[in-house]
């Protein structure tokens, strides 16, 4: 018996079993990094939903704030008033830009961007809402948002999935 093939072969094999461990360590590596990134995208999304509810209470408790978004009518003017109106518009914009950002970045799909469809066209084409938006708050946001936004402002009857997709292509 030839000991040099012997240990030769036995290197062989101890070096592919180290390849092939080192190798499923990767894999489940991957893995795990994977399903904690989809928890994650989770978590934030719920969080963002969580937000929206809170706003959606806010509005049920203070008609008062909301009306003249929906309306057009009785934009406050005393400066207290004044300040928690746009607040509350900025809320909004804040929401929906988070909801832009996260589905730009791969962190929510499509179908979950078309959810706030509707919202993102009520808001936009709410009676006051061009008050706000054209009093230089469209300035504070991101361009992705503000080009939903104008979109939606000018179609006159609010943008369909496949506008709002080709708007954050720009």
């Amino acid at each position: 018996m030839d000991f040099g093939l012997t240990l030769d072969l036995g290197i062989i094999l101890a070096i592919a079993a180290l390849i092939f461990e080192l190798r499923n360590q990767r894999n489940s590596d991957r893995e795990l990094a994977r399903r904690e990134q989809r928890r994650s995208q989770v978590e934030i999304y719920q969080r963002l939903e969580l937000a929206s509810i809170e706003l959606y209470r806010f509005e049920a408790d203070h008609l008062d704030v909301i009306r003249p978004l929906y309306t057009g009518v009785g934009a406050p003017t005393e400066t207290a008033a004044l300040h928690a109106y746009q607040n509350y518009v900025t809320q909004i914009l804040i929401l929906f830009e988070l909801q832009i950002e996260l589905y730009c970045n791969e962190l929510v799909e499509a179908k979950i961007l078309k959810t706030w469809l509707p919202w993102l066209n009520e808001v936009g084409l709410a009676p006051g809402f061009a008050a706000v938006w054209s009093g230089g708050y469209d300035e504070n946001y991101s361009d992705k948002l503000r080009a939903v936004m104008e979109k939606i402002r000018h179609s006159g009857q609010g943008i369909t999935m496949a506008e709002l997709i080709e708007a954050l292509k720009d």
